[in-house]
């Protein structure tokens, strides 16, 4: 019950410095309830956090329906999706900078561009 919740716990983890720490969540219940837990906050100087970097971007973003695929790929697929799932453009790109101008309505896309190896996706907003 709601009685049972506990805040503001801490995990010292000041013993594994150096290491690889993966921290893990497991609820357990014999009465079949759902587990919930939120704000975590996890403190002090992390380090080894990879940062995956893009090799496209796409800008304006937010835009009007037009807007600048720059990308360093070998002629990448470019797709772009509705919050739906339909496909809204689908086409090759073999220039490093491409303008596309779509007729779409208002709302938030992802755009998946892939390399024949990766795909990588972006969300943008067409105002």
């Amino acid at each position: 019950d709601c009685a049972d919740w506990s805040v503001d716990n801490a995990i010292d983890l000041v013993s594994y410095i150096g290491q690889n720490v993966a921290i893990r969540f497991v609820g357990i219940n014999g009465w079949g309830n759902n587990f919930f837990m939120d704000n975590i906050n996890v403190m002090g100087q992390m380090s080894g956090v990879h940062h995956l970097t893009s090799p496209f971007s796409v800008y304006p973003n937010p835009n009007e329906g037009k807007f600048t695929i720059s990308h360093s790929l070998q002629n990448p697929q470019i797709v772009l999706y509705s919050a739906d799932g339909r496909i809204i453009l689908d086409k090759i790109i073999t220039s490093q900078t491409a303008v596309i101008e779509i007729d779409a309505k208002a709302g938030i896309y992802l755009i998946h561009v892939n390399d024949g190896l990766k795909t990588y996706v972006e969300k943008i907003t067409i105002n």
